[in-house]
């Protein structure tokens, strides 16, 4: 009867899924199958480019529903309005809110804000997306921005436990600036965006990417959105953006 049913949802080019082996492992579970293997008092998160804070409540709550509930959230976002929405939006002492970005280098830079404050990035948009974009309203302002390993040495974090890097092609600075400290494993788990196409008139690489990963870290999985897991090639066919998520673990603390 299933091998029926299944003949006749194919006949009409429809696929039965299994919901729950999708769901063991999509970006939740497979994040908190990760964090339970953490043994830490606190746990320290770090959100860079957290715009609204979208995926900071995310994470909370898989802490949260993992019996995690000592923890200690910085979140970085040069976005004015984007700031002020945190500020608002996470009025507690374990929560805090940095008006300032990371990047490679101790700088002030031209930051280009997009009324949609997610497209909002120290990199231009490439011209064969200014159509795309042309609703977006750019505002261009001086932006400071200090290194991760700064940041570290001046808060005296002795670790990081998930750093999540949403920076719009600017995910490679991040990177660089806190070269000191993940050559000596102060960050556990690393989420990172990845913009290999062509939004911007920067684009990134797994090669740059690996470059400060790939003598402690080892390559985990690629988030590649809810919208393609049907899709078993993402590639710049579907879209010329080709954004990825992507994580790696420190083989310090993981062994797999």
């Amino acid at each position: 009867m299933k091998n029926l049913i299944k003949k006749l949802f194919e006949f009409f080019n429809y696929r039965i899924i299994n919901k729950k082996k999708v769901d063991r492992f999509n970006l939740e579970n497979t994040l908190a199958f990760l964090i339970k293997k953490i043994d830490t008092k606190k746990f320290i998160f770090f959100d860079i480019g957290a715009d609204v804070g979208t995926f900071s409540i995310f994470f909370d709550k898989i802490l949260k529903k993992n019996n995690i509930n000592n923890f200690e959230f910085h979140l970085f976002e040069p976005n004015q309005a984007s700031y002020n929405e945190l500020k608002n939006k996470f009025q507690k002492p374990n929560y805090l809110i940095n008006n300032f970005a990371l990047g490679a280098t101790i700088e002030t830079k031209d930051f280009y804000n997009m009324k949609d404050s997610v497209m909002s990035s120290f990199i231009k948009i490439d011209k064969r997306f200014e159509e795309q974009y042309s609703s977006n309203e750019t505002k261009v302002e001086k932006i400071k921005i200090i290194t991760l390993d700064k940041y570290i040495q001046e808060n005296n974090i002795q670790g990081i436990d998930f750093l999540k890097i949403d920076t719009q092609c600017y995910n490679e600075k991040v990177l660089k600036g806190g070269a000191n400290s993940l050559r000596d494993n102060i960050v556990k788990i690393i989420y990172s965006e990845i913009m290999l196409g062509k939004t911007y008139v920067e684009s990134e690489s797994f090669y740059n990417m690996e470059a400060y990963l790939k003598d402690n870290y080892s390559f985990f999985g690629i988030d590649v959105g809810d919208q393609n897991k049907n899709i078993q090639v993402v590639s710049k066919n579907i879209s010329k953006e080709l954004q990825l998520d992507l994580i790696y673990t420190c083989n310090k603390y993981f062994k797999f």
